[in-house]
């Protein structure tokens, strides 16, 4: 299955873009910073918190691949 990675998922768009995606059957993961609330994102999202600023925050996927960002 694609995985599809959203950043800003915890903003307006991001989370509503994850609920239509995820009602779909597709397979999302939730890029927030550490300050990111999780209120608007469903229980059952993949969550990652990064540190945009920091370029190792990258290797996350390097050994798990993604399809779109």
């Amino acid at each position: 299955m694609n995985k599809t990675v959203i950043t800003g998922a915890s903003g307006f768009l991001g989370s509503h873009i994850i609920k239509i995606m995820m009602d779909k059957g597709m397979s999302v993961h939730a890029l927030l910073r550490k300050s990111s609330s999780l209120k608007n994102l469903p229980d059952e999202c993949a969550i990652s918190r990064v540190d945009f600023m920091n370029p190792d925050s990258g290797e996350l996927y390097s050994s798990n691949p993604v399809s779109a960002v």
